[in-house]
């Protein structure tokens, strides 16, 4: 990397999420940086967690030097010429090594059109949860399988204590993601002008409201950091079946309860198919810090730090070393080996543009559908629609060659 301004005092303004997992990791090792380079200055603010999932990368790049993203988003960045080509300022041995170290395809999610647009620093999935303690002596094990789920679930409620699930509509589209995927249909695989064919949809879609009806009611109106500190304070909810994993919440001390994370269930009881989450480092394309950024950027991706003070901090890392690592586990009560398989058989979203419009497009009719507001013929066609409306999107992106 040919660095340039060495002598030069460089601010670096970078935008997270807002949750100790996604912000604090960042913050609280910025005087670890500038002890090794003390002329840069990283600085750091976060947005909400729904904005993460939202909010425009263009509009990002032009306030931002360093953005920590989802992996849908890089098509879009692409085609909008809001990022920066990692592999054309790293050496292609840290690529490498890098993609070795990924937990699951967490590195690749962000290659896309022949390069590289970002580095993961945060891995995660959907996994399921419950509350030790509470199910300690109830002679209880948590599920493997979806029919498993059931039993247990009407298990809990002989003992008083009830399974929930976050079911907003952000929630709702990777939930039927994963729940087709587990059972061995992944989505955008099926052909025929839909994302998933019409049986294998119908089957996802009824096992959704089967979990609907055996779950808290309050799972439609909550999203995974909600629901989680619901668990970990009240005791009530011992059990959620599906959730992306937070393992902050497996900390001493983060919250009253310690949660305890597994694997996915699936149906053969073989963790597969889980929508992967996570987020990682971008450099935006707008900043005149481009090479200070992507040096930075790969500080923060590398084992020593993702294993060390990344983790340290409250991060949830990428990075092999740390989900293998003894020490990080026995900090988690073992989260990282725990999900390790999920993590590593985990569905991979679509990056091409036009994408993002459809996953923000069907959540609303999905939570309408799940609220009994319209019929599945209502939900099906407005599935269709914002399909086509996607694929129309990525084809005049390949015909224009923006891919």
């Amino acid at each position: 990397m040919n660095l340039k301004n060495e002598n030069v005092h460089t601010p670096l303004r970078g935008i997270s999420w807002d949750h100790p997992r996604g912000l604090d990791p960042l913050t609280l090792t910025v005087a670890d940086y500038c002890a090794k380079r003390p002329l840069i200055d990283p600085t750091w603010e976060a947005r909400s967690l729904q904005n993460f999932g939202e909010e425009s990368i263009t509009s990002l790049a032009h306030r931002y030097d360093l953005m920590v993203i989802d992996h849908p988003f890089v098509g879009t960045g692409v085609a909008e010429e809001s990022l920066v080509p990692l592999d054309e300022y790293l050496d292609p041995e840290v690529i490498v090594k890098l993609r070795h170290a990924s937990v699951g395809p967490s590195l690749a999610s962000y290659e896309y059109a022949g390069h590289l647009w970002a580095l993961p620093v945060d891995a995660a999935a959907q996994v399921s949860v419950w509350r030790p303690d509470l199910l300690d002596g109830l002679e209880l094990k948590p599920p493997h399988t979806w029919l498993e789920v059931f039993d247990f679930i009407h298990e809990l409620r002989r003992h008083g204590l009830v399974a929930a699930m976050p079911m907003i509509h952000t929630d709702l589209v990777p939930g039927l993601y994963s729940i087709a995927a587990s059972h061995g249909t992944p989505p955008f695989r099926a052909g025929g002008g839909s994302f998933l064919d019409r049986c294998d949809l119908d089957q996802a879609l009824d096992m959704m409201l089967a979990l609907r009806d055996n779950l808290d009611q309050r799972s439609l109106s909550l999203n995974p950091p909600q629901l989680l500190d619901i668990m970990a304070t009240e005791d009530r909810i011992a059990y959620c079946p599906m959730a992306f994993g937070y393992s902050n919440y497996s900390r001493l001390g983060f919250r009253r309860h310690t949660l305890q994370f597994g694997d996915l269930p699936s149906a053969s009881g073989n963790p597969h198919g889980s929508t992967l989450g996570g987020a990682g480092i971008a450099v935006s394309a707008k900043s005149p810090h481009r090479e200070d950024a992507v040096e930075y950027a790969t500080w923060l991706a590398s084992a020593p730090i993702q294993a060390g003070r990344y983790f340290e901090n409250g991060g949830q890392p990428a990075h092999r070393d740390a989900w293998t690592s003894e020490a990080v586990n026995a900090s988690v009560g073992g989260f990282f080996t725990r999900t390790l398989s999920t993590l590593d058989e985990a569905f991979l979203r679509p990056t091409w543009p036009g994408y993002l419009g459809f996953q923000d497009a069907i959540g609303p009719p999905l939570y309408e559908y799940m609220t009994d507001r319209i019929t599945r013929a209502d939900l099906r066609g407005l599935l269709d629609a914002a399909w086509q409306t996607a694929d129309d999107t990525r084809s005049r992106c390949e015909s224009a060659q923006q891919y």
